[in-house]
Order: structure tokens, then sequence, then C-alpha cells
């Protein structure tokens, strides 16, 4: 570990500047929990740790972006380079999971059953 992983003063400032919501899927660990989620919140680094040279200056705003444990593992999952919070976004959008949008099941297999219409009427 260096001294990138664990800098409270650098995820502060992120903090300050994002928010604690997820930057990929919007999801506020405070909305949901209350008062047991304020605060609390990944944050990712853009270019990996591994990939900092010890000179490397961290700017908390253009290296740090909030995302929620969910999404920080999608970021890192089964790939070498991690994902982007725009990447992220994509692939949730395309779900049908929109930011700040809560689905029941049955609005849920709704809207499955729309996008395979469509897709079969598209043809």
């Amino acid at each position: 570990m260096n001294r990138y992983e664990r800098d409270e003063h650098a995820r502060r400032l992120c903090l300050a500047h994002y928010g604690t919501n997820c930057a990929a899927c919007g999801f506020s660990f405070e909305m949901v929990y209350g008062e047991i989620g304020k605060d609390f919140i990944h944050v990712h680094h853009v270019v990996p740790v591994a990939e900092l040279g010890s000179g490397y200056e961290l700017d908390p705003i253009t290296d740090l972006v909030p995302l929620c444990a969910n999404c920080h593992a999608m970021a890192h999952r089964g790939v070498t380079t991690p994902r982007t919070p725009s990447e992220l976004r994509r692939i949730i959008g395309a779900a049908g999971y929109l930011q700040g949008q809560v689905l029941e099941s049955a609005e849920l297999e709704a809207l499955r059953n729309a996008r395979r219409i469509m897709g079969a009427t598209s043809d």
C-alpha cells in the first residue's frame, strides 16, 4: 500500500467537490440508509494506484471519483484498465436502470418486454 491508497485529505477534497453520490449510478448511501450511510462512499482512482509513479502529485478532483461499492467492483471486474464512470453509466443505462429511478419488478419487466418488442419490430 502506498500513500495514495489511504490519503484521507485527498478523499475529503474529492468528496467536497463531487459529493457522496456514486458518480456512475447516482446511489446515495445516506438517502437509503439514513444517518449510518452519511458520508459513506468508496473513492476510486481514475488512474490505478499501481500505475502512479513515486513522484506523482495526486489531484483529488481529476484523479479521484466517488463510486458505490457495486460500481467500484464493476469498474475493476474482468479488466486490466478500470472502466470509467462514463462507461459504467452507459452499461447501467443500456440495462434500463436510470440514475435516480427505482423500478418495481413489474415496471422492469414491462421495460424489458418493450425493448424486446421494439427490437423485434425494427428488423
